[in-house]
């Protein structure tokens, strides 16, 4: 089974009896994996960065995947060898034997299987890892208080065995200190194949290495049963310095010779977790599909979120380009009323030049008419009064002698002709009234109407 093509991982670990959990975030690249960056914190309420733990929109494209320790002294290990099959048979066919198996009822187990590396058409060893389902759902309430999510539970002991026993041959002990007490994998290998694997745990005091030692005799005792223990058989010590200096003793007491290895570093068994090409995963699917549900959810929580801010910040920008455009609209009506009222003046100021101009009109036609009436006056002919009406109506009046009324008519004709500037004064020139009294000179009456600016 292939591993996810995940672009960034996390391996977190819990240190119960330190009080404190740390995490390890790495990047894939061709070579395998790079720590990015290390976190550490309390379990009493200091959780894990979300930023590195928590998936988030980006990590639909580029897959996060998180790894979790399991504390060894929860956990029982158990290998089997089982005939050459398709890795889709075999957890099958370890199904079959789950019960025989294992220490606890099955209805109160949660059991998964690594297949171990083998030749083509032989036998399988597959190890079984079992876990208390109490125990496990108690480890993920503490890893989610933690504010981590795992995709999948890994075992660093055995992690660590297969990473150390390169040439699968000989017996193996892995002893690391996990609070007060020492957590052992037993292993032994034999013709390439592992024949037997077991966690134990004793008290780290004056004792722990004839606790060892105890633990031990029965295995040298199976192996010469099966047949795995022979004069060549080497046997391996994996662990630091100090401890391996305590428990060096016991070993020996049993097995002779020992050779002694250095563990892993935390940060390097992280890295091989992280790269771990393995099908096994404890993990109940009821836990895997509620916390893909939680990451639907929280994206589409998120997403709900964004639009929101998104609808917020339109709406907001809506009024405030309307109040930009109220505004500017204010100062537009402004400076429309500020125009408004110089229009008004102008159009008062030329009403009153137009008036002006008209009235100087009016006197310049007035001297223009009575300038023609006094050169086209006949001699024997008397002006008596002269009447402007409203700028296009000119009325005369006068008199003449009784046996002079032709000279009205020599006036009235002269006046039709009268022209100021090349255009004709008056468009029309009628002579209204001649009266005669005997005794008396003739009285008369001529009325003119000035020549439009429009006509010829």
């Amino acid at each position: 089974m292939k591993s996810r093509p995940w672009r960034h991982g996390n391996v977190c670990a819990l240190f119960p009896d330190e009080g404190r959990w740390r995490l390890w975030h790495f990047e894939r690249h061709r070579r395998g994996a790079r720590l990015l960056r290390q976190a550490e914190g309390r379990l009493d309420g200091e959780t894990a960065p979300a930023n590195l733990a928590r998936r988030t929109l980006r990590h639909l494209w580029q897959p996060l995947l998180n790894v979790a320790w399991l504390p060894p002294n929860q956990v029982f290990l158990r290998v089997i060898e089982l005939p050459a099959c398709e890795p889709e048979e075999i957890p099958a066919m370890v199904e079959f034997e789950i019960e025989r198996l294992s220490p606890l009822p099955v209805a109160d187990i949660q059991w998964t299987c690594e297949p171990l590396p083998s030749a083509p058409g032989q036998r399988r060893s597959v190890v079984v890892i079992i876990v208390a389902r109490q125990a496990l759902e108690g480890h993920l309430e503490a890893l989610d208080r933690s504010g981590y999510q795992p995709d999948r539970l890994d075992l660093p002991e055995l992690r660590e065995l297969l990473v150390q026993a390169v040439e699968r041959e000989g017996a193996w002990i892995l002893a690391r200190r996990e609070g007060g007490r020492i957590a052992c994998l037993l292993a032994w290998f034999h013709e390439g194949r592992l024949r037997y694997i077991e966690l134990r745990s004793f008290a780290d005091d004056a004792q722990a290495a004839r606790s060892l030692e105890a633990s031990l005799a029965p295995l040298i005792w199976t192996g010469e049963i099966e047949g795995w223990h022979t004069a060549r058989t080497r046997w391996h010590l994996v662990a630091g310095s100090e401890l391996a200096q305590q428990l060096r003793g016991a070993v020996e007491a049993v097995a002779g010779s020992v050779e002694v290895r250095e563990p892993l570093t935390e940060g390097e068994l992280a890295r091989h977790c992280i790269l771990a090409e393995t099908p096994a995963n404890l993990i109940p699917e009821e836990v895997r599909l509620t916390q893909r549900q939680e990451f639907v959810d929280r994206l589409w929580m998120r997403a709900l979120g964004q639009a929101a801010l998104v609808y917020i910040f339109l709406v907001l920008g809506y009024f405030a380009f309307l109040s930009i455009q109220d505004y500017r609209r204010s100062d537009i009506q402004y400076e429309l009323a500020g125009l408004y009222q110089g229009y008004t003046n102008a159009l008062a100021l030329k009403a009153k030049v137009e008036l002006l101009q008209n009235q100087i009109d009016l006197k310049f036609a007035a001297l223009d008419c009575l300038k023609a009436a006094a050169d086209a006056l006949p001699a024997g002919m008397t002006l008596s009064s002269f009447d402007f009406q409203r700028g296009r109506r000119v009325n005369l009046f006068g008199t003449v002698s009784a046996d002079q009324q032709q000279l009205v008519a020599e006036f009235t004709e002269a006046l039709s002709a009268a022209e100021v500037n090349g255009r004709r004064l008056f468009s029309r020139v009628t002579t209204k009234a001649i009266q005669a009294t005997p005794g008396r000179p003739a009285s008369w009456t001529i009325e003119c109407e000035l020549l439009r600016q429009t006509e010829p």
